[in-house]
């Protein structure tokens, strides 16, 4: 076996693994002039951990689905890592140094001897997920009901593959994926059996044909007779000639009872109380997302807490863009809300559709009137204050209309501040699309009624102090990261053109110089840049958060 110091990393892009050929191989009968579109690349951090385990003298191997390994090492899938326990505290710290966060399952997804470590790479942005096994912890989902004693083995025989990482060796990989699907198996699946159903999907069957494509069906015999004893070589045998099939499963674990059974962590009837106990939990838990605003992580937490990312810019600095593809980023892995705090398009709630549709009405009806009457002044809408409008004395329609919207949109702006601290506090990840502020009276997600504060009727000045408090609860309780998206406005016209220049002058202005506590971090971005520049600098500054 090579020196893991002196091996050569590959720095550049990989051929897809799912041809039995290495990349080398692939890039050596090539002709001149051809071109072989390469689809898959080991990012950077992935290729710095694995070099600096190595260096470190870390005792691991990823001991399955190595079929598709580059495609973890590209950030597609996860990586399944096994250590020498007794290298635990050096695997920590390399992890740490190299920027990944250690993240918690949910109790009802939670295995002993299995960590989650994420990471993101700097130059891409892509999330890495490992799971990092410090024992080997097998069984049916909810469960991982039976730890096998065979860490020993498999990093004693561990191989490198051509992407220089350390990987189970092929036949036991292979006398692994048998034990591993046998272990699987629910009492649902011999329903399945009987009705002639395929055992395994498709990327079952790939990895299944890799393995095969590697190993020697007598070398592979052997190894099952020594580990899982003489009475599991008819059915492994069966397996190795006919592949996968619910019988020949359902044959194998009954013959791996006797050693399974010394290794098992919950009894016949506690295991279905625990696998029925989670899923339901779970089943429950989503349920109760779906009805109430407040969520409950069903996924993984950070240990450090969570945390509330307001996104704030001018129209046309990006922002619905960079949060809907920043949200699908996180929910990758992570438990995400998404609060919106503005009044456009939205999602908003039903009392401000039932004002919309009301507007909408009205001014249908006062169209056809203007058609005959030119000298009449059209109508400014119920949910813009331009400032730069003539101050004409508006009717008592417009103003309770106005004082009607305000209440409404304060009553949603304090209803989203509480469901943004209660998810954040429960471990969630909060993306809030604006934020309110007081600092500014004219725009940008400020009081509607302030000017009215001091009126002498005491109802209008009880509703105008009234809405200005909570605005002020949200300066009392900021965001833990604010990201301002700043845009010329001059570029901010090119994408939005339905504001003036004055508008969009005064917005990107103010965007710059809201000011936030000093616990609140604040992340400056141009988003004057290509929105890929704009995400990356985006994703590094949450990451940093997290």
């Amino acid at each position: 076996m090579c020196n893991p110091q002196n091996q050569d990393f590959i720095k550049g892009p990989l051929i897809s693994r799912s041809t039995s050929s290495s990349a080398k191989d692939v890039v050596g009968n090539t002709q001149p002039g051809e071109f072989i579109e390469l689809t898959e690349y080991p990012l950077k951090i992935c290729r710095q951990l694995f070099e600096t385990l190595h260096k470190s003298g870390v005792r691991y191997c990823h001991f399955k689905s190595n079929e598709h390994l580059l495609a973890g090492l590209s950030g597609k899938t996860d990586l399944d890592v096994l250590v020498d326990r007794w290298d635990s505290e050096k695997t920590s710290i390399v992890l740490a140094g190299l920027g990944f966060k250690q993240f918690q399952a949910t109790p009802c997804s939670r295995y002993p001897a299995i960590e989650d470590y994420l990471g993101c790479d700097r130059d891409t942005g892509k999330l890495v997920h490992i799971h990092l096994h410090h024992q080997m912890v097998l069984g049916q989902k909810w469960l991982k009901g039976f730890r096998l004693p065979w860490e020993a083995e498999l990093l004693e025989t561990r191989v490198q593959d051509e992407t220089s990482v350390y990987v189970c060796e092929p036949h036991h990989e292979l006398l692994l994926l048998f034990v591993r699907m046998a272990l699987k198996l629910r009492p649902s699946d011999r329903i399945r059996w009987l009705l002639g159903r395929r055992c395994g999907g498709k990327s079952v069957s790939c990895e299944l044909d890799w393995l095969m494509a590697r190993t020697s069906v007598q070398r592979a015999q052997d190894l099952a007779i020594s580990i899982l004893g003489d009475g599991t070589e008819p059915v492994f045998r069966e397996l190795l000639d006919s592949g996968l099939s619910y019988g020949r499963l359902f044959r194998l674990r009954k013959q791996l009872r006797p050693t399974t059974k010394a290794h098992s962590t919950f009894g016949t009837w506690a295991a279905q109380f625990v696998i029925s106990w989670r899923r339901a939990s779970r089943k429950l838990l989503s349920l109760k997302n779906k009805l109430f605003d407040v969520h409950d992580a069903i996924r993984r937490v950070s240990p450090r807490g969570g945390v509330v990312v307001a996104l704030i810019g001018a129209d046309g600095a990006g922002k619905s863009t960079v949060i809907r593809d920043v949200c699908e980023w996180l929910e990758w892995k992570l438990d995400v809300k998404t609060v919106y705090f503005g009044t456009g398009d939205g999602p908003v709630s039903i009392s401000r559709r039932i004002l919309r549709c009301a507007a909408r009405t009205v001014g249908a009806i006062r169209r056809p009137a203007q058609k005959h009457n030119p000298a009449h002044t059209p109508s400014p809408s119920l949910e813009v204050h331009n400032v730069e409008s003539k101050k004409a004395e508006p009717s008592l329609t417009r103003r309770l209309a106005r004082f009607a919207y305000a209440v409404i949109v304060a009553c949603e702006r304090r209803r989203n501040l509480v469901l943004a601290r209660r998810t954040r506090n429960r471990g969630s990840i909060v993306l809030a699309d604006r934020y309110p502020q007081c600092q500014f009276q004219d725009m940008m997600d400020s009081p509607n009624l302030s000017e009215w504060r001091g009126h002498s009727n005491r109802l209008i000045r009880h509703l105008a102090n009234w809405e200005f408090s909570i605005y002020e609860l949200a300066s009392k309780t900021p965001p833990d990261l604010v990201i301002k998206l700043c845009v010329d406005a001059e570029v901010a016209k090119s994408r939005k053109h339905e504001h003036t220049d004055e508008s969009l002058i005064r917005r990107c202005q103010i965007i710059r110089e809201l000011e936030f506590p000093e616990q609140t971090r604040v992340a400056v971005v141009d988003a004057n840049q290509p929105i890929e520049n704009v995400l990356l600098e985006v994703k590094r500054a949450i990451w940093h958060a997290l």
